[in-house]
Parts: C-alpha cells; structure tokens; sequence
C-alpha cells in the first residue's frame, strides 16, 4: 500500500481517498492487488477519536509499513511524521505505476 501511495504523487495518502465515481487512484490497474484500506481507515477513526485532527493518513500508511516490515522480522527504521494528505486522487495520476503483470 505505501510503495502504491508514494509512486503516485509521493507518500501523501491519496491512494486512500475515495470520491463517489470509480476514478479514484486506487482503481488505477497497477493498485489491482492492493489491500489494507480497511486497516488504515479503522486505524484513522481511532485516532481521530483521542487526537483529532492530529495524524494524517498519509503518516498512518508509512508507519503501518515500517511495522509489517518490522512484525514480518525486517529491520525496525525511524518514519518522520507530519506528511499532509494529499487532495487529488486520479486514476490517470496511476497510469506508470507497474502493473501486476509487469516482470521485474
């Protein structure tokens, strides 16, 4: 979910926002295997309920990342808080981002 985000527009969470069309980044056919949006969105309602207003989805996205690379027995690394989340969620933004059938 955090490399998706961050290909497109950079780590500003905007892979998470959800308009009412199917246009959103994350219906982009590169995010066709992506998953955790229900994770980041209950994590986001807990902490607007103690700290409204205080922790971007975007920093949510990053340090959920550090910590399934950290739970998965990776290494543990600092995460900078304070991104802004992003306002603009294209699925045209999405367009270069390797597709699921793309070799590496």
């Amino acid at each position: 979910l955090h490399f998706h985000d961050c290909f497109v527009e950079g780590c500003d969470g905007s892979i998470l926002i959800k308009h009412n069309v199917n246009d959103d980044e994350r219906f982009a056919p590169g995010n066709a295997g992506v998953g955790g949006f229900d994770v980041v969105d209950e994590a986001k309602s807990v902490l607007e309920r103690i700290c409204p207003r205080v922790v971007s989805c975007a920093d949510i996205v990053a340090l959920a990342a550090r910590d399934a690379v950290a739970t998965a027995k990776g290494p543990f690394y600092e995460v900078p808080t304070g991104r802004r989340d992003g306002q603009i969620a294209a699925m045209s933004n999405a367009a270069h981002l390797p597709d699921v059938e793309d070799s590496i």
